[in-house]
């Protein structure tokens, strides 16, 4: 009898608490497989950027060779006519190091790639020889490649000049490997892993975070059945070189992940079977909580960690959406590179505590000098980029440079310890050329390099005089 009484009431209870495990269930999947569609989007948006990252690198250290080389064409002349001239070739490896820090060696060659000096340092290897000629027989042939040499692993970069009679010569420099490192560990993002593979082997490392090839103790081979379990793995070519950047979700977050969701799913039953009708505002509670995770994660895909400014994968996205907006409101934008100096020697003298300090307070003040309406991002390592929106007319652009310049160069005090930075910026402006994310970027990362090189000849100069 008081089965039957209570059966409608039990019957209602059982079906709401399949109904909500059914419900959860689905609703967790969902959001599962939502988290993996950001996952796979994440490792194939870093392997693009950070393919253009290095690209962008490799093409400033070809910049700065160019510059270098005819400013120097008249030594370079001298040596190529005196191959046995030790002390000439000294001087002006001695002016490369200026800019190149990590520098070994140089070559000059013939129009066929033959190299005329002597190997004075003994760093100019069979590799480097062959690199020389496929420069020379194919000018815009991807070469770049790193060279395993026991002693100093190094890249390529190469330069051309017009000697007297009109043909054109080649300047060779082999430049450290850890050069690139560097520049993959500033562009690395957190639970993606990347590194640089052989184009033609895949399964070749040449190069991660912790260093090149053969720099230090690891398997430098993936079989095909461990490059295929990599997950969301990405594949991205390098533009001038040969290598593509693999990106993927690091193991670790994606078992974190499904230890998540195994976690929540047998909560979720758990509470529903054992309290039923009676925690109904716990269920909702559990929901709710889950979907601010979510939004937190969505959130971290789009800032960065250490400054709170957005990253540069969402940088570029509302880029796009402001030079649409830009067009139908007959208005126009300004990108702004900016590349901070004088922050490695505080990082290399105080440690990257104190370095993570100073860019979080440059990152503060730049987001409180530009409008709500402008963008302001952390591009990777020590690089900022701010894209101003909605401007009428780029008259006032010189002085928000300056603007930016002194905020910048405010001293900022830590530990009682003062800290002086400057920076070199580069300014580009949508036009009839200039249309596109990527035409934005570059041109402005170019004449932020140029705006970088002229202070170094400036200074120079200055030395010279005093």
């Amino acid at each position: 009898m008081i089965l039957n009484q209570y059966r409608p009431t039990l019957i209602a209870s059982i079906a709401y608490v399949l109904v909500a495990i059914a419900f959860s269930l689905f609703y967790l999947n969902d959001t599962r497989h939502f988290l993996q569609r950001i996952d796979a989007g994440k490792t194939e948006a870093q392997a693009q950027l950070t393919a253009q990252g290095i690209g962008y690198y490799y093409q400033g250290l070809e910049r700065q060779l160019d510059l270098f080389v005819q400013g120097h064409i008249k030594q370079s002349n001298q040596l190529y006519e005196n191959p046995d001239n030790e002390a000439l070739y000294r001087q002006i490896l001695s002016e490369l190091r200026v800019y190149f820090p990590s520098i070994r060696s140089f070559t000059l060659a013939t129009p066929q790639g033959e190299p005329v000096l002597a190997d004075f340092d003994g760093f100019i290897s069979n590799i480097c020889r062959t690199d020389i000629k496929t420069k020379a027989k194919h000018p815009h042939a991807d070469i770049l490649r790193l060279h395993p040499n026991p002693e100093f692993e190094h890249i390529d970069v190469m330069s051309e000049w017009a000697g007297p009679d009109g043909e054109e010569r080649i300047f060779f420099i082999n430049y450290a490997a850890e050069s690139v490192t560097e520049r993959l560990a500033a562009l690395a993002i957190p639970t993606v892993k990347q590194m640089l593979v052989q184009r033609a082997h895949p399964d070749v490392i040449e190069f991660t975070e912790q260093g090149a090839r053969n720099s230090y103790v690891r398997d430098w081979t993936l079989d095909s059945h461990a490059l295929d379990r990599l997950p969301y793995r990405q594949l991205s070519p390098v533009p001038g070189t040969r290598w593509d950047v693999l990106t993927y979700l690091d193991p670790a977050a994606e078992e974190a992940t499904n230890r998540f969701f195994r976690d929540k799913i047998w909560l979720l039953i758990s509470v529903e079977v054992l309290f039923g009708l009676m925690f109904i505002p716990l269920v909702w509670y559990l929901n709710d909580r889950l979907l601010r995770q979510v939004r937190q994660m969505q959130a971290l895909a789009q800032h960065d960690e250490l400054t709170g400014l957005i990253n540069h994968a969402w940088f570029i996205s509302r880029l796009e959406q402001s030079l649409l907006e830009a067009e139908r409101s007959k208005t126009t934008v300004a990108v702004m590179f900016i590349d901070l100096d004088r922050f490695k020697p505080i990082n290399d003298q105080y440690g990257h505590l104190v370095g993570n300090q100073v860019l979080q307070e440059i990152g503060r003040r730049l987001q409180a000098l530009f409008r709500k309406s402008d963008i302001v991002a952390r591009y990777g390592g020590d690089e900022f980029v701010v894209a101003l929106t909605e401007l009428k007319n780029v008259d006032h652009l010189g002085l928000i440079v300056e603007k930016t310049l002194a905020a910048i160069r405010e001293p900022i005090v830590i530990q009682d310890v003062v800290h002086q930075l400057s920076a070199s910026i580069g300014m580009a402006t949508q036009d009839e050329d200039h249309r596109t994310v990527q035409d934005l970027i570059r041109l402005a990362d170019t004449r932020m390099y140029q705006q970088k090189q002229a202070a170094r000849e400036a200074q120079h100069e200055l030395l010279d005089l005093a």
